[in-house]
Parts: structure tokens; sequence; C-alpha cells
């Protein structure tokens, strides 16, 4: 056996397989209690799920029940409507679609500035050489 000295000052007589021991009992202890805890939370989750799925469909349900007689006059009001149009009243009209004139590109046309903007006219001769290459190009 082997004396060791624990933090606090205490002797610890235990040998060291037998440290090792409670040790692995004591984080399997642990994992076990967080194992259970996991299990009550998840149940509690499912039960909660399970209340508000219940509230939802009657709540649907609800509304299905107050909307059904709107629904159904509705749906006969319509048979009755469908059964007076003509033929005629089936075939919808799509026109053809536009022609495109010069391709891809679209044409904008700029105004002048009725008064100079500072920050634009300060870095104007410092972009006008770029901008100049950029557009013979």
């Amino acid at each position: 056996m082997h004396c060791i000295v624990s933090p606090s000052g205490r002797l610890n007589w235990l040998p060291m397989q037998k440290r090792k021991q409670v040790a692995d009992d004591k984080r399997a202890r642990g994992d076990s209690a967080f194992k259970s805890q996991m299990q009550l939370e998840e149940a509690r989750r499912q039960r909660l799920d399970d209340e508000k799925r219940v509230v939802k469909e009657a709540a649907q349900q609800e509304v299905y029940d107050t909307l059904l007689p709107v629904a159904r006059a509705d749906g006969r009001g319509r048979q009755a409507q469908l059964a007076a149009a003509a033929p005629e009243d089936d075939v919808h009209y799509i026109p053809a679609p536009r022609a495109r004139t010069g391709g891809n590109t679209v044409e904008i046309a700029h105004s002048e500035r009725p008064f100079p903007t500072p920050l634009r006219e300060s870095r104007h001769s410092k972009h006008a050489p770029k901008l100049n290459a950029s557009a013979a190009l």
C-alpha cells in the first residue's frame, strides 16, 4: 500500500487500483444520472409536443367545421355558374410574346445633374483615365 496526501491534507491509504475503481464508479453514477435527466427532459418535451398537436388538431377541426357550410354553399353556386357558362368560356386568350428589339441590351438615358456633387467632382480627375480606358475596350 502507498500513502498519498490529498490536496486537502488528508492521507489516502487506498491502493491505486481501488482508487481507479472508485473514480470509474463515480463517473458511471454521474453518467447514469445525466442519462436519466435527459430521458426525463425528452419525456417532458414529447408530452408538450403531444399537447400542442392535440390543441392544433382541435383548432383545425373547429375551423373546418365552421367553414364547411360556407364551402358547400359556394360549391353549389360555382357548379351552377359552370353549368350555365358556354363552352367558349373555357378558351382563354393568351397574347403572343413581346418581340425583342436590339437583343439583350438596354438603353438608358441619363439627364444632366443640375448641381455638382462635391465627392464626385473631387474624384473625377482621378477616375477619368480609368473610365476612358475601359470605354475604349
